[in-house]
């Protein structure tokens, strides 16, 4: 089975992402963090048919938030670096995941 592993900065984005959506609606944020661990458990599956969307990172779309996963894939091992509102400024997307 591929491993899957997170970065400090992927770990941020959700985290900031879920207190987001929980001050827009009571409920809302743990749905978002259920739904969004559910695709990238499917990551399992599915890691490296994505398009890479910047250098080295491949971008998983989120099946109901305006999301993308950004993540490797390596020996097996996949990498999440972080997990972008798609609505930013693509260039503070682009800094953010450091390319």
């Amino acid at each position: 089975m591929t491993r899957i592993g997170y970065t400090r900065t992927a770990i941020a984005d959700i985290k900031t992402a879920r207190a987001y959506y929980r001050d827009i609606n009571e409920g809302l944020g743990d749905y978002f963090r259920r739904s969004l661990l559910a695709d990238i458990a499917r990551l399992r599956v599915t890691a490296g048919v994505h398009r890479k969307a910047h250098r080295h990172y491949h971008r998983a779309l989120c099946r109901d938030f305006p999301y993308g996963i950004f993540y490797t894939l390596d020996k097996g091992e996949v990498v999440i670096w972080a997990v972008i509102d798609l609505r930013c400024d693509p260039e503070w997307i682009q800094k953010h995941i450091g390319c």
